[in-house]
């Protein structure tokens, strides 16, 4: 089901028609001033995901070179889409052709300026708009913001299976380490050295139980 929640009415979308506006009233309207407007709306939209926005993102791209991008939208683990911004006058084919050559992964990357935006995902174009008109502009952003990496979709549940198992397996950790310091007097000399020096490192009145709970962790 789709988080994306914002609507051509709502006020962080009439704001930034209204910043653009404030722009080039006053002859602002290069990349470095309009882009700021853009990065607002994306923060506010990446809020129900849970995700949040980071500018002058630096990555590997698909030639191995370290490249950067003006933006992408990461959940504190992966980054789910990146972010172009381009001034007024830029041809925006242009533009993505030139960074596709320099190994921007054209998997789910946003190409915007003020007028017209360009987005690809899994190395197609699906979507070139007029950004001048509000239902425009919230279509390519609900495209943008609801992508799927075909790959992540196992990658999720193993994670979530793992989550769920995690008690389990803590449980299992913490009597394999009993019964080996029962049986096994290797193990509860290197045990003890190992306690030592975490008494020793981090603090004097440390447990042997609390130890073990810490390896198993």
């Amino acid at each position: 089901m789709s988080l994306f929640t914002l609507k051509p009415t709502h006020a962080p979308v009439k704001a930034y028609y209204a910043a653009l506006a404030q722009f080039h009233l006053h002859g602002h309207d290069t990349e470095g001033n309009t882009r700021s407007a853009f990065a607002d709306l994306l923060k506010r939209c990446a809020t129900p995901y849970g995700w949040h926005l980071v500018e002058e993102f630096q990555f590997k791209g698909t030639t191995g070179k370290d490249l950067r991008a003006d933006g992408a939208l990461t959940d504190g683990l992966l980054y789910q889409g990146l972010w172009e911004a381009k001034d007024l006058k830029d041809d925006l084919k242009k533009e993505i052709k030139s960074k596709a050559d320099k190994g921007y992964p054209l998997k789910n990357i946003l190409f915007q300026k003020p007028d017209r935006a360009i987005l690809y995902q899994n190395n197609r174009q699906v979507f070139d708009c007029d950004l001048t008109k509000p239902d425009n502009l919230i279509q390519i952003l609900k495209f943008f913001f609801d992508y799927t990496d075909p790959s992540l979709p196992d990658w999720k549940d193993a994670v979530r299976e793992f989550s769920e198992r995690i008690p389990e397996l803590a449980e299992r950790a913490m009597e394999t380490l009993d019964a080996e310091y029962k049986r096994n007097s290797g193990f509860r000399d290197a045990f003890q050295s190992f306690a030592e020096l975490c008494q020793q490192s981090i603090n004097p009145d440390l447990t042997d139980d609390a130890i073990r709970k810490m390896l198993v962790q």
